[in-house]
């Protein structure tokens, strides 16, 4: 039955090319939105890294030079009035815990990174995002080891002067296990002459919840008496309200001499507004495949039904010598899903030899493309069996003898 269905798909073959590149173009078309909203959602399936409940980010501004608020007798007191800030709001009774930080907070996307000679110069390079803050950053951000060491033991680390690393698969997969290094110097490209020493292993912290990125984050302290950096803290429960109206109210937490305080945001909203835009993009995906798939299903019934008006006769010849509606069904269905799979060939042809350059592009592994295109074949499959079944199912309804008469 298979060499005979085979055998008259190739009487057809002008009528089967055309389909079969039909099929070729939507199944790539549902293939690249697949892959597009597996990029942009799959950070949802791995830990987030940080707690954002009752964390603020706050920035540390100056007043410039050519104001008339400026004081030029304090225009050296930078980093001390900065400290001096940071120590009033830790004093604060709403406050559990403030840090200075430098591209630590998440949600704003900055990509300031580089690389660590792990164990020499010349040796292992672990490629990363950098963030600079305090020791506090462990309880404000909930940092979480994955050795097992607790918060305290993490803040000792940096204050000792220890980089923290987190997970990271690229470095993993061509180095192993990474817990390993822990405990060797890394010098950051040479810019610092001794060396860093890491402390430990930490989940990492991500830029926002669709986030993610194979990539590693380092954790270094920062010097409070000459780094640039703003200020994230976390309000203790139930305070969050009453912090507030302490910050807009006391000139004294916000303003010293010639720096402020301002933009004070919830980290919380921060995300919110971020994953707004994000979200936005996944439903206009989502949408774009969804009627993408209706246009495929009523272009493909619109095709086969033609066809199997076209064999009415013959499936009344095939009846009348004892082919059950079910061999029926299966051959009809069986064409179509032939078609198919020569588009699918037809789609691996043209893109598979380009798949490296895909996945370096995308920061996935080939794997997860063919399981996306497995997935985009299954969703055209399904179209192709609901736009066979209805005009199948009336042509066998049609008797033999009527049939063949009408031919």
């Amino acid at each position: 039955m298979k060499r005979a269905l085979l055998q008259e798909m190739t009487h057809e073959w002008r009528i089967n090319i055309w389909l079969v590149v039909e099929l070729a173009v939507v199944s790539l078309a549902i293939w690249a939105i697949l892959t597009l909203l597996w990029v942009q959602c799959q950070g949802l399936f791995y830990p987030l890294g940080f707690n954002p409940e009752r964390v603020y980010t706050i920035d540390v501004k100056n007043i410039p030079e050519s104001s008339p608020y400026f004081l030029s007798e304090y225009k050296d007191s930078y980093y001390q009035d900065r400290k001096e800030l940071i120590r009033r709001l830790r004093n604060n009774p709403n406050i559990e815990a403030v840090s200075l930080h430098s591209n630590f907070a998440p949600y704003e996307y900055n990509y300031m990174g580089n690389g660590l000679f792990i164990d020499g110069k010349d040796s292992i390079f672990y490629t990363g995002n950098f963030r600079y803050a305090e020791p506090d950053i462990i309880d404000i951000m909930e940092i979480r080891s994955l050795t097992g060491k607790n918060h305290r033991q993490l803040r000792k680390m940096l204050s000792e002067g220890k980089i923290l690393i987190s997970q990271h698969e690229n470095f993993e997969n061509r180095m192993g296990d990474i817990e390993k290094f822990i405990g060797k110097e890394a010098s950051n490209e040479g810019i610092r002459e001794n060396g860093w020493v890491i402390g430990d292993v930490v989940e990492r912290v991500r830029r926002s919840n669709y986030e993610y990125n194979p990539e590693g984050v380092v954790i270094f302290p920062i010097d409070v008496d000459k780094d640039w950096g703003n200020i994230i803290l976390k309000v203790k429960p139930g305070k969050e309200k009453n912090f507030i109206e302490d910050f807009n109210s006391d000139r004294s937490l916000s303003h010293l001499r010639n720096i402020y305080l301002s933009n004070l945001k919830s980290l919380v909203k921060k995300g919110e507004s971020i994953h707004r835009e994000i979200e936005i993009n996944i439903r206009l995906m989502v949408s774009i495949s969804f009627f993408l798939l209706i246009t495929i299903f009523l272009g493909l019934l619109g095709s086969f039904w033609f066809r199997v008006q076209q064999r009415i006769s013959e499936i009344a010849i095939r009846k009348t010598y004892g082919a059950s509606n079910k061999d029926l069904f299966r051959r009809i269905i069986g064409e179509g899903l032939i078609l198919l799979l020569a588009g699918l060939v037809l789609v691996s042809v043209c893109i598979w030899p380009f798949i490296r350059e895909i996945t370096d592009t995308i920061n996935e592994a080939w794997w997860t493309l063919l399981i996306l295109e497995g997935i985009a074949a299954g969703m055209i499959a399904l179209c192709i069996v609901l736009s066979l079944w209805y005009p199948s199912w009336r042509a066998m309804k049609i008797e033999p003898a009527i049939a063949v008469k009408e031919e």
